[in-house]
């Protein structure tokens, strides 16, 4: 449980520079790491403790920075893509991809086979994390605002007489 301490720390770290880098405003800079934090580290305990899986742990994570930059661009009246760039870094796959372009050059192509799917398959596992949860939230407020329609215009009816 410490590792995942550490390696959190580590990532909202990571997610700062990342946002220097993207010059986020400084204001929103500790959400942003705190969202790539929380993503790193629900992606090692999930790795580590559950499926060890990749495509899972990613796959949830992502999830969690889309619901994370979801709740911050409401509160803070954000765009939410300024949380969910340097919230999703930590996940990308730098290595693998690395290590697929590498045997790309080198026409190593047994490397290529190897490390290719597995690159492809954590960046689908991202935008697919982010594309459910981005629905699932469409679908959410829309029966909220469906729901709030309806009562008041019951609560109108009940009013007028």
């Amino acid at each position: 449980m410490n590792e995942i301490l550490i390696q959190g720390i580590l990532a909202f770290a990571a997610t700062v520079g990342f946002c220097i880098i993207f010059r986020v405003p400084i204001r929103l800079i500790p959400v942003c790491a705190l969202a790539g934090a929380l993503a790193w580290s629900l992606y090692e305990f999930i790795y580590n403790f559950g499926s060890h899986n990749q495509i899972i742990a990613t796959f949830a994570a992502a999830v969690l920075v889309g619901f994370l930059a979801d709740v911050f661009a409401r509160a803070l009246r954000e765009a939410a893509t300024i949380f969910i760039i340097p919230g999703i870094l930590p996940l990308v796959p730098g290595a693998y991809i690395f290590y697929t372009m590498e045997a790309l050059i080198e026409n190593n192509m047994a490397d290529v086979s190897s490390y290719g799917p597995d690159t492809l398959k954590i960046a689908a596992a991202i935008a697919l994390g982010l594309l459910v949860e981005g629905a699932v939230t469409s679908v959410i407020h829309a029966i909220y605002h469906k729901t709030v329609r309806v009562t008041s215009d019951v609560m109108g009816v009940f009013r007028r007489r």
